[in-house]
């Protein structure tokens, strides 16, 4: 009979632990332990609502996290966020390879932990937002940076971001051998990190745009330079810019050691 009530009552626990854990967390709640394997948490993570444990492989925050929200443990291997991280929210921990954060980052969000192999942002990195941790090989920024967004890390060897740098936008990590920009640097963004040995830019440099670092020997800049951009800074030898200048477009800085590959004659220099 003893036996029978303790299952019984442990039964009950379990389900009202279970109930309550697929509710939404709001305002001042905290989620003390790890989020684990198969761990679901449905509901909106809310302001001041603290997830402090590591999102472990396969569990899934598919609600936003919302402003004064706070993540600083690591989302790792196979978790996933998919609500959208608004502005005043922090993720302070890693995002681990095959995390995937697939919600936009809004303005006034902290990103500041690295993004490692195998992660995805797959979701637009939107004004304000902030994103200070490196980017490492294998990671993959699919999102557009858009105006006044920030990533301050560095890109580094096989990274990958494939979305556009819009207007207001500024990328001030360096980016290193074998990482590729592939997206647009449109107008009023800047690019001020140096290209370095083996890195690729492969998408078009639009007016307004500026990319005022060195580009580095090895590193390759193969998309056109547009009227109105602004490459200001020395390409060293090796470097590769293989794509024509636009009119309007100015090369701030000469080339050092007949580095250049030069596309076009519409454009001009700036000694």
């Amino acid at each position: 009979m003893k036996t029978l009530v303790v299952c019984l009552l442990a039964l009950g626990l379990a389900s009202a632990s279970e109930q309550r854990f697929k509710r939404s967390w709001s305002h001042g709640a905290v989620i003390p332990g790890a989020a684990t394997h198969g761990v679901v948490v449905p509901g909106a993570v809310s302001h001041g609502v603290v997830v402090p444990g590591a999102v472990s492989h396969g569990a899934v925050i598919p609600g936003a996290v919302s402003h004064g929200a706070v993540i600083p443990g690591a989302v790792s291997h196979g978790a996933t966020i998919a609500g959208p991280v608004d502005g005043g929210a922090a993720i302070a921990g890693p995002v681990n390879g095959g995390a995937h954060l697939v919600g936009p980052v809004n303005g006034g969000a902290h990103l500041t932990g690295p993004v490692n192999g195998g992660a995805a942002i797959t979701g637009p990195v939107n004004g304000g937002a902030h994103l200070a941790g490196p980017v490492n090989g294998g990671a993959h920024l699919t999102g557009p940076v858009n105006g006044g967004a920030h990533l301050t890390g560095p890109v580094n060897g096989g990274a990958h971001l494939t979305g556009p740098v819009n207007g207001g936008a500024a990328l001030s990590g360096p980016v290193n051998g074998g990482a590729a920009l592939s997206g647009p640097v449109n107008g009023g963004a800047h690019l001020a990190a140096p290209v370095n040995g083996g890195a690729y830019l492969t998408a078009p440099v639009n007016g307004g745009a500026y990319l005022t670092a060195p580009v580095n020997g090895g590193a390759h800049l193969a998309s056109p330079v547009y009227g109105g951009a602004h490459l200001t800074a020395p390409v060293y030898g090796g470097a590769h810019l293989g794509a024509p200048i636009y009119g309007g477009a100015a090369l701030g800085v000469p080339a050092v050691a007949h580095s250049w590959s030069y596309g076009s004659h519409s454009g001009h220099w700036v000694h």
